[in-house]
Parts: C-alpha cells; sequence; structure tokens
C-alpha cells in the first residue's frame, strides 16, 4: 500500500500520521506540487534552463501516465529535450521564508530524479541546492546529486544553519556538458518538527523520516529478477512487504555512492551496552579486474563526520543475515545512521535492508517547546555604557548576537553590552539575541537599539599662561577649543568677560587687545566656546569656559643707566662703547658719529647697546654718541670722543667733485719735475671728500694733485 498525502500551500500546516508503530507530528511550513498549473508565479530560473510542466522524456511514468513523481507536472531541466552544455541556472522561490530554531529540526524535503552527463575525460556535471539569506551569496546546503539516481528518490537537507534567519531556496544545475535529460523535482515540502526514529523500523509504513543522502536508496515493494528469494508471503524482504533497497525495480546503477540515513535518535547510556541488528541481503558487482562494490554502515554524532561502524559488506550474501553491531561507545549520544553503498560497477542487485532495531531502546530527541526570551527596543546615548540581560526562559545556554554592531559583546551570562562611539550614533540597530544549546541554536529573538545623539561640550584645546604686554602694544592669544562631537556643526567663541577693548574672532577665538595706559596693571580675560549639535537629545548648545591673565605694564621713555667714555687709543687699536638704558617699551639704540661734535650721522648697522672696532683708523677719530628710543620717547646719550696717542702729522687733499666720480691721486716731490707718481684711484663716495696719504709722515717734502678720469 502506498500513502500518497498531496499538499498545496504557501502557508503552513501541522500533519498528523497515526499509524501502528509510530505516532508522528510534523509541520508543514510551506509545499510545492506544481500541478495547479501556476508554478512559474512561485518560482523562476534565473538563466534559463528550468522549466515547469508535464515532461515528454526523462523518468519513466508514474501511475497516471507522467513522467513526474506524482501529478502532472514537476520542475525540471528536459522538459522536452536534454540540457545544454554550458548551463549554470538556478530554480528559485520567490518568497522568502524564516528559518525556525534549531530544535525544530527545519528541513528541505523533496522528491528528485536526475541524469547528469558524467563524462569521465571532460569533467561531470551534477545539481545541487543551494540557500541565500538576506542579500548574502547563495550557499550550497546539499551534496551534489551526480551521475544517474536510478529512479525517483526522497531527499531531505537540513536548514538548521539558517536558524533565525529569512532565506531563499534554490536548485542549481551546472551543466558544463550537458546532452543527458538532467534534474526533475517534485513535491518538495518545507518541514519542522522532531523527527521520528521508528524502534523497530520495518518500513511497513514507507520511508518515514528516512532519506536517500545522493538518489539510489528507496523504501518499498522490491521487485528484482536477481534480488532475494522471497518470503512466504512473496514479497523480496526479510519480513512484510516492505523494506529498503538500492532500487526497489532495477539494479543499481554504476558509480553509485549515497547513504540511506536515519532520523536522529538518543542511544541509551553506555552502561546499557547499547548495540545494532538488522536484516539484510546483497548482491554486489564483484568484477576483481575493475574493483568491487560494497556496503557498510556509518554512524554521525551531530554534524560531525561518519564514521565506518561495521565492516565492508561485499560480494554476495546468498541469504538474509542478521549483523550485530556493538554502539556502547556512542551511548547517552544524540546520532544518526546510515546505510552506505560504494558502487563504482553497478548492474546488480545491490543492498537490501529490512527490520532495523536498536537495543535495548532509543529515545526521542528533544521536543521541548523553543525557550522565551523577553526583549525589547530600547534608546541609548553614545558614549555611555548600556548593559541589558534579556529575560530567558529555562537555563543551560550559550548566548550570541547576530548583526552586533561594532563593539557591541554578549557575556556567557547573557548580558549585553555596548558603549556606541560618535560614528555610531543617530542610527537604529537590528539585533538578533541568540540561544545555543549543544551547539544548536534553539531560540532567537530581534528587537532594535537606537544610538541617541548626546551633546557633549566642547574642550579647549590648552590652558593659557600669564600674557605681559605693554600699554598701547596690541596683543593677539589664540585660544582654542575642540568639539568632539561628530554631529556638531560648528564652535562659537564670545568673550564672556574682559577689559574695555578686548576683541574675538567667533570663529576661531583669536583675541586681540591693545591696552591704554590707563589699564596698566593685573586683567583677566575670560572666553566660551559653545557648540551646536542639531541632533542632540539632550542640550544643542553646551559652553565651556576659559579664562587667562594679561599684566599690563606702564609705557616709559628710555632713561641710560650706563653712558658712553671717551676713548684714547693708538692707531691700528681696536676700540669701542658701551650704553645700557631702561625703559618700556624696551628701547632700541641707533649709533651715531660726527666729525665736529654739532653735525651727527647715523652709523649704519650700528643698532645694539655696543658699539666696536676691530681696528682703528685716522677716520674714526671723532665724537660718537647713541640715541635710545620707544614708543614713550627718544633720548640722546652724552656725546664722546675717540682721540689718537702720539698723533702723526698727515698730508692730504680735500677734493670737491660729484659723488661717484672717479680720481687719479698722484704725488711728487719736486713740484718742477713731471715725473709724478700715481698713488690710487677712488670713486668720490660723498663730497667734498677728504684724501689722506698714511705714508706722508715719512716724507720731507710732498706734492698732491687729482686729476679726473
Amino acid at each position: 500500500m502506498k500513502l500518497n498525502i498531496r499538499i498545496l500551500l504557501l502557508g503552513v500546516i501541522t500533519v498528523w500520521l497515526s499509524i501502528t508503530g509510530m505516532a508522528r507530528a510534523q509541520t508543514v511550513v510551506w509545499s510545492e506540487n506544481f500541478d495547479d498549473g501556476n508554478g512559474n508565479s512561485r518560482w523562476y530560473a534565473d538563466d534559463g534552463v528550468w522549466q515547469i510542466g508535464s515532461p515528454t522524456i526523462g523518468p519513466e511514468t508514474n501511475s497516471l501516465g507522467y513522467r513526474t513523481h506524482s501529478g502532472a507536472y514537476c520542475a525540471t531541466t528536459g522538459l522536452t529535450g536534454n540540457y545544454p552544455g554550458g548551463a549554470s541556472s538556478r530554480l528559485i522561490r520567490i518568497q522568502t521564508f524564516t528559518v525556525p530554531a534549531a530544535n525544530q529540526y527545519p528541513r528541505l524535503r523533496f522528491w528528485h530524479w536526475y541524469e547528469f552527463n558524467n563524462d569521465n575525460v571532460g569533467g561531470f556535471d551534477y545539481g545541487y541546492v543551494e540557500v541565500k539569506a538576506g542579500t548574502n551569496s547563495w550557499q550550497p546546503v546539499s551534496p551534489q546529486y551526480v551521475n544517474f539516481c536510478g529512479d525517483w528518490t526522497y531527499a531531505s537537507v537540513d536548514l538548521s544553519a539558517f536558524a533565525g534567519q529569512t532565506v531563499q531556496v534554490a536548485f542549481h544545475i551546472y551543466g558544463g556538458l550537458g546532452g543527458d535529460p538532467g534534474w526533475y523535482v517534485d513535491d518538495i515540502a518545507f518541514e519542522t518538527g522532531p523527527p521520528v526514529f521508528s524502534n523497530p523500523q520495518s518500513w511497513a509504513n514507507g520511508m518515514g523520516d528516512w532519506y536517500a543522502e545522493t538518489g539510489t536508496w528507496q523504501v518499498g515493494i522490491a521487485k528484482k529478477s536477481d534480488g532475494p528469494t522471497t518470503n512466504s508471503s512473496g514479497y523480496e524482504t526479510y519480513s512484510g512487504t516492505n523494506c529498503a533497497a538500492t532500487l526497489l525495480d532495477a539494479n543499481y546503477e554504476g558509480n553509485a555512492d549515497s547513504r540511506l540515513i536515519s532520523p536522529p535518535f538518543i542511544l541509551p547510556p553506555s552502561s546499557s551496552s547499547p548495540y545494532l541488528r538488522f536484516w539484510h541481503w546483497y548482491s554486489f558487482n564483484n568484477d576483481y579486474v575493475g574493483g568491487y562494490d560494497y556496503g557498510y554502515v556509518e554512524i554521525r554524532q551531530g554534524t560531525n563526520a561518519w564514521q565506518t561502524i561495521s565492516p565492508q559488506y561485499d560480494n554476495n550474501s546468498a541469504v538474509w543475515t542478521e549483523p550485530f553491531i556493538d554502539l556502547t561507545s556512542y551511548g547517552g549520544e544524540a546520532v544518526q545512521l546510515a546505510f552506505h553503498i560504494s558502487g563504482g560497477l553497478g548492474g546488480t542487485a545491490g543492498w537490501y535492508i529490512d527490520d532495523v532495531q536498536v537495543f535495548p531502546n532509543t529515545l526521542s530527541v528533544n521536543t521541548n517547546p523553543a525557550p522565551t526570551i523577553g526583549v525589547m527596543n530600547t534608546n541609548i546615548n553614545e558614549l555611555v555604557l548600556w548593559q541589558y540581560t534579556p529575560a530567558v526562559s529555562g537555563s543551560g545556554y550559550t548566548f550570541g548576537l547576530s548583526n552586533a554592531p561594532s563593539g557591541m559583546a554578549v557575556s556567557s551570562s547573557g548580558t549585553i553590552s555596548w558603549t556606541p562611539v560618535p560614528a555610531q550614533a543617530n542610527q537604529t540597530y537590528p539585533i538578533t539575541y541568540v540561544l545555543n544549546q549543544s551547539g544548536a541554536v534553539v531560540a532567537w529573538t530581534n528587537f532594535n537599539v537606537t544610538v541617541d545623539v548626546s551633546n557633549t561640550a566642547p574642550t579647549f584645546d590648552y590652558a593659557i599662561g600669564t600674557q605681559t604686554v605693554y600699554a598701547t602694544t596690541l596683543l593677539t592669544i589664540s585660544d582654542p577649543a575642540t568639539n568632539t562631537d561628530i554631529w556638531a556643526t560648528s564652535l562659537t567663541y564670545a568673550l564672556v568677560s574682559a577689559p574695555s577693548g578686548v576683541g574675538i574672532n567667533p570663529n576661531n577665538g583669536l583675541v586681540s587687545w591693545t591696552p591704554t595706559t590707563s589699564e596698566v596693571g593685573a586683567n583677566t580675560i575670560y572666553v566660551s566656546a559653545t557648540d551646536y549639535d542639531p541632533y542632540a537629545v539632550n542640550s544643542q548648545q553646551l559652553s565651556v569656559t576659559n579664562s587667562f591673565n594679561v599684566t599690563v605694564k606702564g609705557v616709559t621713555p628710555p632713561t641710560f643707566t650706563q653712558s658712553p667714555t671717551n676713548v684714547v687709543v693708538g692707531v691700528g687699536q681696536k676700540f669701542g662703547f658701551t650704553v645700557a638704558a631702561t625703559g618700556y617699551p624696551t628701547p632700541t639704540y641707533q649709533w651715531q658719529f660726527s666729525t665736529n661734535g654739532s653735525t651727527w650721522s647715523n652709523l649704519t648697522g650700528a643698532t645694539g647697546a655696543s658699539l666696536s672696532f676691530g681696528s682703528s683708523e685716522v677716520t674714526n677719530i671723532g665724537y660718537y654718541r647713541v640715541l635710545a628710543a620707544n614708543t614713550a620717547g627718544t633720548n640722546t646719550s652724552s656725546s664722546v670722543s675717540l682721540t689718537f696717542l702720539n698723533l702723526a702729522m698727515y698730508a692730504g687733499l680735500d677734493i670737491v667733485g660729484a659723488v661717484g666720480a672717479i680720481y687719479n691721486i698722484q704725488s711728487t716731490s719736486d713740484l718742477g719735475s713731471t715725473n709724478w707718481t700715481t698713488l690710487t684711484n677712488v670713486a668720490l663716495p660723498s663730497q667734498p671728500y677728504i684724501y689722506i696719504d698714511y705714508a706722508s709722515p715719512t716724507n720731507s717734502k710732498q706734492f698732491y694733485r687729482a686729476n679726473p678720469q
């Protein structure tokens, strides 16, 4: 008897099956059989190849005469012809759905038939199921379906890794070679609810929650000419009418590599010495030249790798036998069993499995309702530590966050902590709070955290020490501030309190002041900096004040505290004069020279308190004085003289001519002689210009003339 339940829904249906030896509840969140003729309104091909309809090639016809698993329509890459080479296309369900918690065992179940090109030289084609969460990339969630499945088989794909996420599902063909019918998919269902491991399992009620990993395995009434001898009831089983087999009506295909996988269940503790018994019959291809095919039993704990727990069954068993497999080392664990065929050659009846039983008993996997989580949307302030512990029912969880912004963390006790930085303010963050148990997601909830902008007052960059300025002199002081709030648009500076005449630039805080003589003494200037933050929830404007002192000194004219003194030196000796003067502002100096004590000229570059010469010359003989000046006035020092000791008599010329004119200076000891000696050529630096012949003291008589050139 074949139980055929047809459901086409986009909603949620709970199906109860009450059958002798098995009570099972499952929730079909949505299902698809394509038979209403509107499948294209719910599915689409992203790059061709896929069609929905009634195929004319591919699988054998069903009892209704259609090449589908049931009904008239299915989705396929070979509706009327083989798929083309280079095909790479997804059949995508348009509507998204949210995957529930892992303890609800979310899974995608579907019937499929496939035959892909498997040119071992040029590569091979295949199909696989994919899931896309939100706008993320597509992720494969099934094995690759390759070669030829042999017939319609029932697959199951675990989606618990996407618990709490909104996803789409797709069937993806990758056909670089083409030339075969491809992939046919029918009777798809997204189910939740704990799967049931019937113990013992006789297959009398169909496949239940078992499934074929990559084709080949079927459950039902086997009919093969080279299968086991029929039992007393006329069936190719150990008992009853149904069994599991590597194809019911045909020999398994070459390159078959597939598991018949059980639903998860919990073994009794190791102290109970659990073990596995089952009846099986097999006939594997044993071509010693090309290798040999075989089967073996595997077990896995949770999502860990499969482990082999039986010998390899190869060749021909001849009769039904009942192996014994010790499961003590897996006692107390949640496990799955698998019967794995590795059939590179194919062409024989294969493997038959019946009356599977775990002793002394098994426990169902966790069916407790999902824990509850109490959370609420909240607003928090930037730069302020926020801590929140959601209310959770039950215990023994580890906690996680999905979509958490940078800096947010959850502790081992479930407390969320976060100090948002200014760049994270003025935004709302959707957060997913996740409960994990035994490495799987068991519950989650979503809530929003909005980070409000919280204005903080600006700060002045540094403290300004006491400033000193003279009355009537300009003082400028930079008093900048910094605003750390990235949402604030500007800073405005102002004077809070200051003497008369003080000014400030409102844009940069530059203070300027020229105090008067009436403001001599100590003064204090107070400056404020005010920000403006239009998004702030506390105050859009906040100010800070800075102050500094200014000492104003009075203006006084220069007064000499040290005057220059007369100097007497020999010819060629160094000499100099030094003065000192006080006054506010500090005086500046200008030295002057006079040959007669009444007409004075400034000495170029002589602007220090000291005037010095490295070697004295006759031209240095004269009078010297210095002017000391500031804004309050000018004071002139007493004049002093430079005289030479043992002064010799020198002869010279007083030349009057144009400044810059060049004269040839000549001399002779005999005025009547025509023999004149050139002494030098001079360009008159000024006029009148006195030329002195420093060699004249050694001459008893000498005449001079200046010839213009």
